[in-house]
């Protein structure tokens, strides 16, 4: 439910900026507006995200914004060239390769700009302008083939055509995001914008509106994932140890923090490996997101965890500490057989069942709050981290002040 819930927030951007364009277009809003100004506005928007990309690396967004400038500046300069064709197939070309290539720029990962995988994706691209040219050279040729066989099949006509392509990369990006962890649904607005100024009369205006709504959400996903990097753990999805320190810094009157610890960790990963050590990472992880009590989970390095639970004193937290520990400890971890080693370390309690592996992963944690006048938040860690010691030093499996 949680992932679901992320996958429609990760929606919610594009679909709101794709509304806007739809009323800028339809109520003319931009009509005070000159076509000339409107389209210096594209170009400059698309230039700055190939800027920002090259700058970060984010290879896999600087080719979807080269390939949607090189379009729109296709359409906007040079698309009288296609007033000797049927329209109609010049839409349907244009909807399948746009289609295409967005989602191969989607699915492709990030390997760089300006390396040899990025001067594949280079030569790709310089070979469909090519093919383009040689689409516009020999228009005639193709004309026929439409008149024979495209114009019978209905949907491959326009709008049937843009629709199919639209729904069938929706489900591709919705399937894709709810089996794995990357949320693919970000880049159903890449999908879709390109398509929707044909249903508009194909007017110019609204070619400038859609493309600069494709640059715009371009823009604002680089930006989410950039402050994910920053302040995101890769592994656990949890907020890291900046964005700890930026929110501890926020805190105001009461508050309480806890340190948690994973115990025999090192013991984990030396019996099954650092994989099944990540994975145990991910298990308290996700335990530790549905702490109650108003706490927030941070990834501090390590096997250590820090919950933060701003107006609450270290008593009103405890028990909520103690649930968390439970839920954990009595919550066996599965491990497959593949990942079994012949080691088994005596702290660790096991139990097979079929070909799978059960070990039962316990936490140690400490709690300290800001009671004495004049401490820090780091102060207060510090406090956490001697309690969390002697958690480990009284037996582990426990909570400590």
């Amino acid at each position: 439910m949680q992932k679901l819930w992320n996958i429609l927030k990760s929606m919610l951007v594009p679909s709101v900026l794709l509304l806007v364009a739809h009323c800028l277009v339809v109520y003319g809003f931009l009509d005070n507006f000159s076509i000339q100004s409107l389209n210096y506005f594209v170009i400059s928007i698309f230039l700055m995200s190939l800027v920002l990309c090259a700058w970060f690396g984010k290879s896999r967004y600087f080719f979807i914004f080269l390939l949607c400038l090189a379009v729109y500046l296709f359409r906007y300069y040079f698309f009288n060239l296609l007033y000797g064709m049927n329209q109609q197939m010049a839409q349907a070309v244009f909807s399948v390769l746009i289609f295409l290539n967005l989602l191969v720029f989607s699915l492709i990962k990030e390997r760089g700009i300006f390396s040899f995988w990025g001067r594949i994706r280079f030569l790709f691209l310089f070979l469909q302008g090519v093919g383009w040219w040689l689409f516009l050279t020999y228009s005639s040729f193709f004309n026929g083939l439409y008149e024979q066989y495209m114009q019978t099949q209905f949907y491959l006509n326009f709008p049937y055509l843009q629709i199919t392509l639209a729904t069938l990369g929706m489900v591709l990006f919705l399937l894709l995001s709810l089996r794995t962890d990357y949320h693919y649904t970000s880049f159903i607005g890449f999908l879709i914008a390109p398509l929707l100024p044909l249903f508009y009369d194909n007017q110019l205006q609204a070619w400038i509106v859609f493309y600069s709504t494709i640059a715009i959400i371009g823009l604002t996903q680089v930006i989410m994932d950039l402050y994910s990097l920053a302040y995101l753990d890769e592994l656990t999805g949890l907020a890291g140890r900046r964005a700890l320190r930026q929110d501890t810094m926020k805190l105001s009157g009461a508050y309480t923090i806890a340190m948690l610890d994973i115990d025999f960790f090192k013991k984990v990963n030396d019996t099954y490996g650092h994989d099944v050590g990540d994975q145990v990472l991910k298990f308290v992880s996700g335990i530790a997101k549905k702490v109650t009590g108003g706490g927030k989970p941070y990834r501090y390095g390590g096997e250590e965890f820090t919950l933060v639970f701003p107006g609450k004193k270290k008593n009103e937290v405890i028990p909520h500490l103690e649930a968390l520990r439970k839920s954990i400890g009595e919550r066996p971890f599965v491990i497959r057989a593949k990942n079994r080693s012949g080691q088994k370390p005596e702290e660790i309690k096991k139990k097979r069942k079929g070909d799978a592996l059960k070990i039962n992963v316990t936490v140690s944690i400490g709690v300290a709050d800001n009671v004495q006048k004049n401490v820090t938040p780091q102060d207060v860690i510090k406090e956490a981290d001697r309690a969390l010691y002697k958690a480990k030093k009284t037996g582990r499996n426990r909570v400590c002040v």
